[in-house]
C-alpha cells in the first residue's frame, strides 16, 4: 500500500509543480513520432562524465522545485559493455559533481544555507568523506578547491596541505582554474581577470565594449588543455587563450552558447544553442556545420534565451556525441551519421531506459513507465510497445555499431494502438464492499480488441479474451480489492499484439485489516536423469532459501505454507498439483514465492509457435532441439503466467537461478537476449516482482568456496541483515533485497570468477517485507 500511496501523492504533487513551473515538451523527432517523459521538470541540473580512466559513464541528475534542490542521483555504467552497474545518491541536497582525477571518487557539492562537498566511491557507491561549510566552485587534484566560503571570498584550499590564498575582497568571483592549476581565471561586470594560483595576485585582465559577456562564471569552458576558453555574451560566444600569461580574445562564434565541447586538437569547437548543436573552426569561427537535436516549441529562460540544450560530452574514441537536454535525455548524436541514433533516459535513484528513434528499448520498469511516443494528438507510453521493441543489450549494440536493422514498424505500433478508459467507478472512490465492478470503455484504431488484463495493485487478476467488434465497445469484470488504496488497472490487446497504455482508477476499501498468510513454491535440481546437465547446489539452495525464508519471515506472516521440490519429486506433475494447492488455498491480501535453481532454456519455436522460456525440470533429457518433449516435460513463461494469475496472492515474486552447464553455455549465449526478453515479459504480463540470476550472454555460477550458487549466497546474506535498508526499520522487502543483490553479485562473481554477471530485476509489482532483522 506504502507504495501506491507514494505514487499517488507524487503524481499529484508534480501536477501542482507543472502549473507552478510551465511545461514545454521535450521531443525526439522519428517520422512525425517523438519521444518525451510524461512527468517534467522546468529546472532540471543533469551531468554526464567518463571517468579519466575511461572505465566508467556516469550520468548525474537533480531537479529544484517548491524551493528546494533534491539529492544528486548518479547512475555508473560500465564504458565498456555498458551495463548499469550501480545506482548510488548523495546524503544531502544536490547541486552540480565533478570526478576526482584518479577516477576513484565522484565529488559532489550538496547543501542548502551551508554547501558540503561529498566524496562518493565509485565503485563501492557510498560516502567516504565530506568537506563541510563550502561552496565549491571548481577542483584540481581531488584535493585543492576554488570555493567561495558563505560566498563571501573567492579563496583556494588544499585539503592535504592546509594551504588556502584569499583574492581581493568582492573581486571577480566564482572562479574556474586553468593553465594546469597554475592560474585562476574570473569574471565580473563583463571584465576578464587571471590570478595567479599560488599568490592570489592579478596578472591580467580583458575588457572590450564590443565583447557583451554573461556575468556569470558558469558559462564559461576551459579547453582539455587548460589553456584555452569561452565565454558565453548575449548573442555571440568568445573564444579566448592565455598564452604568456595574456588574455587573447581569438575568434567569435555566432551562437549565443553557455555549453561547449574542445576538440583536444584545438582545431575545432562545438557548442550547442538552444536546439540545434553546431561545430565551429576554431582559428576563424566560420561555421562548418548545424544540427537540429530537438525540435518542438522553444522555451525559454529568464532571460528570454532559447534553453533547450544543456550538456555536450563526448564518447571517447568514437563519432558519438552525448547531448544533454534539460528534461535529463541524454541525445547520443553520431557525427558519422549527422543524427540522433538512440537516447539515455534516467528517472529517481534507480531507473533508466535506452531508447533508439526506430522504437527499441532496455532498461528498468521505472522509467520505461515514465515515457511515451507522441504522434500528433496520440500518446503511446512506451511501456506499451515493450513485447514488440524490448531489446536486450541494446546500448552495447548502438555503441558498437553492431545493431542489426529493425524489423517492427513503430509507425505501425503508434497507428494501431487501442485505447482504454475506466469509467466506473472514478479514481478515488470509496467503498465498504470488497468487491466491485470494473467498467472500461475500449476504442480500436485499426486492429481488433481480442483481450483486456486486469490489474490491481499490478498484479494480474483477469486476461479476458473478449471478440469486440466496434469501437467504443464496453466490458466490465468483477474485481476484488485489498483493504485501504487501490489501484486498479486495464489494458487492451489487439489481434496482432498492439497494446494500449493502462487505464487506472484508485479506490479505498474500508474493510478490515487482513492477516497475510506467505505461500512459497520452492524446486531445486542438480541431478537430472541425464547426468550431463548435473549442478552442483541447486538443490541445497533451494532447501537454504527455504529455511532461511522460514527464520526471518517468522514475524511478519500469519503462516508460511511450503511446497518443496527437489530432484526426483521436481517433475511436471508434482508441481503443477503444488501450485493447484497454492490457487485454493490464497487470498488477495497474501504473499508468494516461487524459487527456481536448475536450468532454464528457450524452446526453438516454429513459425506457428513462437519461442518461449522453459524451467528445465528433472526428466528432461535434452535441451534444445526437442520442442515436444520441452512442452510435455517442462513448465513455460507463458503457462507460469497462467499459473501466477490463478493464485489471488497480489504480492507476488519469482526468484529464477537459471543456471547453465559444460556445452549449454556457448548456446545460451547466442540465446540469451531472446531468454532476457522471455523472462521480462513475464514479469511485466503477471505484475509479479522478478528477480533472475543470468542476463544476455551470462550464466549463473556455482562456486565450490561458497557451497552455493552465487545467486542464492547473496540472497542468503540479505535476508541475514545485511541488505541496504535493513538497520533501519529491521526488515528486509524485495525492493531492498534486489538493490543488495545488483551491489554484490558483480562483486562477488568477478571475485570468485574472474567475469562480472549482473543479476536482472522487473519491478512491477508490489513491493512488501520478506525478512525481519532480529
Amino acid at each position: 500500500m506504502s507504495k501506491i500511496l507514494s505514487n499517488n501523492l507524487f503524481l499529484k504533487t508534480a501536477t501542482v509543480l507543472f502549473l507552478m513551473l510551465g511545461i514545454h515538451q521535450f521531443a525526439a523527432t522519428q517520422n512525425n513520432i517523438y519521444l518525451e517523459p510524461s512527468i517534467k521538470f522546468e529546472e532540471a541540473y543533469p551531468g554526464l562524465q567518463f571517468t579519466s580512466d575511461g572505465k566508467y559513464l556516469i550520468k548525474g541528475f537533480t531537479w529544484f522545485a517548491l524551493g528546494k534542490h533534491h539529492p544528486l542521483n548518479f547512475f555508473i555504467f560500465d564504458a565498456k559493455s555498458y551495463k548499469l552497474i550501480r545506482t548510488t545518491s548523495t546524503v544531502g541536497q544536490g547541486y552540480f559533481f565533478w570526478l576526482s582525477d584518479n577516477s576513484k571518487n565522484i565529488i559532489a557539492m550538496t547543501g542548502e544555507k551551508s554547501g558540503t562537498a561529498e566524496y562518493i566511491n565509485i565503485e563501492s557507491g557510498k560516502k567516504v568523506s565530506e568537506i563541510p561549510n563550502v561552496w565549491i566552485r571548481d577542483v584540481i587534484q581531488d584535493s585543492t578547491f576554488l570555493r567561495q566560503p558563505a560566498f563571501k571570498s573567492l579563496v583556494i584550499s588544499d585539503k592535504n596541505t592546509k594551504r588556502e590564498i584569499e583574492f581581493e575582497s568582492n573581486t571577480g568571483k566564482p572562479g574556474k582554474f586553468c593553465n594546469n592549476g597554475e592560474n585562476v581565471i574570473t569574471m565580473k561586470n563583463g571584465t576578464i581577470i587571471l590570478w595567479d594560483a599560488k599568490t592570489g595576485k592579478k596578472i591580467d585582465e580583458f575588457k572590450d565594449k564590443k565583447v557583451w559577456l554573461w556575468n556569470e562564471i558558469n558559462y564559461q569552458y576551459i579547453s582539455p588543455d587548460t589553456k584555452h576558453f569561452t565565454f558565453s555574451g548575449w548573442a555571440e560566444t568568445y573564444f579566448f587563450s592565455m598564452s604568456n600569461n595574456k588574455i587573447q580574445l581569438i575568434t567569435t562564434f555566432k551562437s549565443p552558447s553557455s555549453y561547449v565541447w574542445f576538440d583536444p586538437g584545438m582545431d575545432y569547437v562545438y557548442l550547442v544553442d538552444g536546439s540545434d548543436f553546431k561545430k565551429y573552426n576554431a582559428r576563424t569561427g566560420v561555421q562548418i556545420s548545424s544540427n537540429k537535436i530537438i525540435t518542438p516549441d522553444e522555451t525559454h529562460d529568464s532571460f528570454g534565451r532559447r534553453q533547450k540544450l544543456v550538456l555536450i560530452n563526448k564518447l571517447p574514441n568514437s563519432d558519438y556525441f552525448l547531448i544533454t537536454d534539460n528534461r535529463n535525455v541524454t541525445h547520443i548524436f553520431s557525427t558519422k551519421t549527422n543524427k540522433v541514433e538512440a537516447y539515455l533516459y534516467t528517472w529517481g535513484d534507480k531507473d533508466y531506459a535506452f531508447v533508439t528513434p526506430d522504437g527499441r528499448m532496455e532498461g528498468t520498469s521505472g522509467a520505461i513507465e515514465m515515457l511515451q511516443w507522441v504522434s500528433g494528438n496520440q500518446k503511446t507510453p512506451l511501456s506499451a510497445t515493450y513485447d514488440q521493441m524490448y531489446t536486450p543489450n541494446l546500448m552495447s549494440q548502438v555503441f558498437s555499431n553492431t545493431l542489426q536493422e529493425n524489423t517492427v514498424s513503430l509507425e505501425s505500433i503508434v497507428k494501431f494502438t487501442p485505447e482504454i478508459k475506466i469509467t466506473s467507478p472514478k479514481t478515488e472512490s470509496k467503498t465498504s464492499s470488497p468487491s466491485i465492478s470494473l467498467t472500461c470503455e475500449l476504442k480500436e484504431n485499426g486492429d481488433e480488441i481480442k483481450q483486456v488484463r486486469i490489474f490491481v495493485n499490478d498484479k494480474l487478476v483477469s486476461d479476458e479474451t473478449r471478440g469486440m467488434k466496434a469501437a467504443g465497445n464496453t466490458a466490465t469484470y468483477n474485481v476484488t480489492l485489498l483493504p485501504g488504496l487501490n489501484s486498479v488497472k486495464a489494458v487492451a490487446i489487439t489481434k496482432n499484439g498492439y497494446q494500449s497504455g493502462a487505464g487506472e482508477v484508485t479506490v479505498t476499501y474500508s474493510g478490515t485489516v487482513a492477516e497475510s498468510k506467505l505461500f512459497v513454491l520452492a524446486i531445486g535440481i542438480d541431478k537430472y536423469r541425464n547426468t550431463a546437465y548435473n549442478l552442483n547446489y541447486a538443490a541445497a539452495d533451494a532447501s537454504s532459501i527455504v529455511d532461511r525464508i522460514k527464520s526471518s519471515g517468522a514475524g511478519i506472516f500469519k503462516s508460511i505454507n511450503v511446497y518443496s521440490y527437489q530432484n526426483e519429486s521436481a517433475k511436471r506433475d508434482s508441481i503443477l498439483v503444488g501450485f493447484d494447492k497454492i490457487a485454493a488455498q490464497a487470498q488477495p491480501q497474501d504473499a508468494f514465492i516461487l524459487f527456481y535453481a536448475g536450468h532454464g532454456v528457450m524452446s526453438e519455436g516454429t513459425a506457428d509457435v513462437p519461442k518461449d522460456f522453459y524451467l528445465v525440470l528433472q526428466d528432461i533429457t535434452q535441451l534444445y532441439g526437442n520442442d515436444k518433449k520441452l512442452k510435455e516435460r517442462g513448465i513455460s513463461a507463458v503457462e507460469l503466467r497462467e499459473l501466477s494469475k490463478k493464485i489471488s496472492a497480489q504480492k507476488q515474486v519469482v526468484f529464477l537461478d537459471a543456471c547453465q552447464s559444460g556445452a549449454a553455455v556457448e548456446t545460451f549465449a547466442m540465446r540469451g537476449a531472446a531468454e532476457e526478453k522471455a523472462i521480462l515479459q513475464l514479469a511485466r504480463s503477471t505484475g509479479s516482482y522478478l528477480i533472475a540470476s543470468t542476463g544476455t550472454e551470462q550464466y549463473a555460477t556455482e562456486f565450490k568456496e561458497l557451497g552455493h550458487g552465487v545467486f542464492t549466497y547473496a540472497i542468503l546474506q540479505a535476508l541475514s541483515c545485511t541488505a541496504e535498508g535493513s538497520v533501519k526499520d529491521k526488515k528486509i522487502t524485495i525492493q531492498e533485497l534486489s538493490a543488495y543483490l545488483n551491489d554484490n553479485i558483480p562483486t562477488l562473481t568477478e571475485k570468485y570468477h574472474g567475469t562480472t554477471q549482473y543479476p536482472k530485476a522487473w519491478s512491477v509489482g508490489m513491493d512488501f517485507p520478506i525478512a525481519v532483522c532480529k
